[in-house]
């Protein structure tokens, strides 16, 4: 709730996390960058909890990233925003139950993030 406050209403925000089933953070090095890379992977209750954490999760991101270019070509359950400061990829996982944020320096690392993780390239 803490992290969506930050660019969210709250009401729209407390509503987004009931199902909240656990997480995971991983931490990448970003040498020479002013922010690390991470990936963090959480799981919901059923694909209505992950629905409602998605959206709200893809407001925040939009709306804390207003410089970056979302593509447009993503598939639905997609967000892939392409710098100028970041490159992030948000997309459903787990079979409906996950939602994976991967949130990097560079595009490089965010296209390998996804494909260590869903086994696919962003967009595709």
């Amino acid at each position: 709730v803490l992290l969506l406050k930050m660019h969210l209403p709250q009401p729209m925000a407390a509503a987004a996390v009931p199902g909240w089933q656990g997480d995971r953070l991983l931490v990448y090095s970003a040498a020479g960058g002013p922010r690390d890379h991470y990936a963090w992977q959480t799981i919901w209750k059923d694909g209505n909890a992950a629905d409602a954490f998605f959206t709200a999760m893809r407001q925040a991101l939009l709306a804390r990233y207003k410089s970056a270019r979302a593509d447009a070509s993503a598939p639905r359950g997609v967000l892939k925003l392409d710098g100028p400061e970041r490159f992030v990829v948000l997309t459903r996982t787990l079979s409906g139950r996950g939602v994976l944020c991967a949130d990097t320096a560079d595009a490089a690392f965010a296209a390998a993030l996804w494909k260590q993780f869903t086994g696919d390239q962003p967009g595709k």
